[in-house]
C-alpha cells in the first residue's frame, strides 16, 4: 500500500477538534490508513480506533504491511461479536457483542479500560459511522455523538475523526452537521 497522500497528511497533522471527513465509499478505507499512518508512525500519537464498519483486524493487517506500530493504539470493534471472524485476545482490543450497545466511549473511559499512560488519547477515529445506521436508531447515534463530543472534550487539544460517505447516509449527515464538527470533503 502507498505511503499517505497529502491531504491524508494535512488532516492528521494540521487539525485539531471534532472532524468530519466526507469522502465516497469506495475511497474511505484508503483514507482511514493514510490518516492513522500519519498519527501513529509520524507524530507518535496514542489514540483509539471505533471499528463499526469491519473488524478491528482487517485496519491492523493493512497498517501491519505498511510498518505502521500499533503499540499505542487501541481498537474498539463492535462488530466483530457478528461478523463470525475469530475474537481476538490482544491487549490493544476492546470487544463489544455488537454494534448494538452505544455507550462504547464511557464504557471505556469510566471502567478503565482505556489507561495508557494516564492519559486521554491524542485522537479518535471513528470509521464509516454510516455503518452503524443498520444497527441503531437515530436517537442512539445522537447519543453517541453526544459522548464522542464530550471525550473530545477531555482530550485537551486532541482529535476526533468521524469518516463517512454523505450521499449514501444524507440524513445522518444532517444530524453531524448539527454536532459541533468541522467537515472536511475529500
Amino acid at each position: 500500500m502507498p505511503e499517505p497522500d497529502e491531504p491524508s497528511r494535512f488532516l492528521a497533522f494540521e487539525e485539531r477538534g471534532f472532524i468530519l471527513v466526507t469522502i465516497a465509499t469506495p475511497k474511505m478505507l484508503r483514507v482511514i490508513i493514510d490518516i492513522l499512518t500519519v498519527l501513529l508512525r509520524e507524530e507518535h500519537k496514542s489514540g483509539i480506533v471505533i471499528s463499526v464498519d469491519r473488524p478491528h483486524s482487517y485496519l491492523a493487517r493493512l497498517l501491519e504491511k505498511r510498518g505502521v506500530p500499533q503499540d499505542n493504539l487501541t481498537y474498539i470493534d463492535t462488530v466483530i461479536g457478528i461478523s463470525g471472524e475469530a475474537l481476538g485476545s490482544e491487549s490493544n482490543l476492546v470487544q463489544l457483542a455488537s454494534p448494538f450497545c452505544m455507550s462504547i466511549l464511557s464504557n471505556v473511559f469510566s471502567t478503565g479500560l482505556y489507561d495508557k499512560k494516564d492519559t486521554y488519547p491524542g485522537f479518535i477515529v471513528v470509521d464509516n459511522v454510516g455503518a452503524l445506521k443498520s444497527f441503531v436508531s437515530d436517537s442512539c447515534i445522537e447519543r453517541f455523538l453526544k459522548e464522542l463530543n464530550d471525550v473530545k472534550e477531555m482530550m485537551a487539544g486532541g482529535k476526533c475523526i468521524i469518516v463517512m460517505d454523505k450521499t449514501a447516509h444524507p440524513d445522518l449527515y444532517e444530524m453531524i452537521k448539527k454536532s459541533d464538527v468541522r467537515e472536511v470533503a475529500l
